[in-house]
């Protein structure tokens, strides 16, 4: 007996839908009845469940439960976005879209901000993992005992990582990650490299190695490059939320990965570290955006990846070249680790 979702949907069916250990549109079972074996094909019942959760969307909270949740009078609303204003935070969402800024700082969601029928809400999960963690980080994990703080200079060896006008990723970030690592220890924190020289490390092993290492948190950096030459500024990376889509892609992943065990923290880590930088290097702000690159998406505790400027742009290539600009920016990078130190997990006066 043939199966109907090959049939119906062909042979690549199985890839349709990304999923762990289940097999959509179709999963069956094989029944052995006076040795004849039935197979009973589930897929109209697991494809309409499917759809309708897809249709349905994310659980959604309204602007005004989380003004009221945060203390902010009645929002202000524009033709384009909608702002909650205090004395103490500022958060701007625009209709239609997962960008938000928070304190001026941009910051993708995982779900669109909806304002339909003057009803305007936010995904829960966005709420949970999002917004709350910046807003008030003391809600968040405080991180493991060890405190260690793991950098992850990212490429080397014969992988070069990006280039542009004569310069080469796995150098500068080489640099950078051993500034940031002076001052996290001058800090009082403990710090290991993921690689200490030029060589080779796959990205499976810079995971373990945090694992091994017992990581309290894990930071990769590295240089940006693009076609566009006018490409510029840092961009902070944290894991989506299962089902949710990377910031720059369409393609939907339904699997929950090591990282989203932390989707608070790492929102949490990345606001600090993120809008550190900017306060401490001259740069475009490109956002904390979302994307499932492996070091972040499987590593064994909160974890970012760190774009520090284009290689591929004149104006930052002059920069990067500079030993006091990549200064800056380890002096960023670690004054918002060690800001998240202080605030993660813990009462604020």
């Amino acid at each position: 007996m043939p199966n109907a979702c090959q049939k119906e949907y062909g042979p690549g069916w199985a890839a349709a839908i990304r999923l762990p250990r289940i097999r959509i549109p179709c999963s069956y079972y094989t029944m052995h009845a006076a040795q004849t074996k039935t197979i009973l094909c589930l897929a109209p019942i697991i494809t309409v469940a499917l759809a309708a959760w897809l249709e349905a969307g994310p659980e959604r909270v309204s602007i005004d439960a989380v003004a009221r949740s945060y203390g902010y009078p009645r929002p202000h609303v524009s033709d384009t976005s909608l702002t909650l204003r205090s004395n103490y935070s500022r958060l701007e969402f625009t209709h239609g879209n997962r960008r938000m800024l928070v304190n001026g700082i941009v910051v993708m969601m995982n779900d669109a901000f909806i304002y339909e029928s003057d009803k305007a809400s936010v995904a829960r999960i966005d709420l949970e993992t999002v917004i709350n963690p910046v807003l008030r980080p003391q809600d968040v994990d405080a991180p493991r005992a060890s405190r260690l703080v793991v950098i992850d200079p990212g490429h080397g060896g014969a992988d070069g990582g990006m280039s542009g006008n004569g310069l080469q990723e796995k150098g500068l970030v080489l640099d950078i990650s051993r500034r940031v690592s002076d001052r996290l220890i001058g800090s009082g924190l403990p710090v290991r490299l993921t690689r200490y020289g030029d060589h080779s490390i796959s990205l499976g092993e810079r995971v373990r190695r945090a694992k091994r290492w017992q990581a309290a948190i894990f930071v990769s950096i590295h240089i940006n490059a693009a076609d566009n030459r006018n490409a510029a500024g840092f961009e902070t990376y944290v894991v989506p939320a299962k089902g949710f889509y990377s910031t720059s892609s369409k393609k939907l992943d339904l699997r929950s990965y090591p990282g989203n065990r932390f989707d608070a923290e790492n929102t949490a880590l990345a606001y600090q570290v993120h809008r550190s930088v900017l306060s401490n290097a001259p740069g475009a702000d490109r956002g904390i955006k979302r994307a499932r690159y492996v070091v972040i998406r499987d590593a064994p505790c909160p974890a970012i990846l760190i774009e520090c400027g284009f290689a591929s742009n004149p104006t930052e290539a002059r920069r990067l070249v500079r030993s006091d600009h990549r200064a800056r920016i380890a002096n960023g990078i670690a004054k918002g680790i060690v800001r998240y130190y202080e605030v993660a997990g813990k009462e604020q006066p």
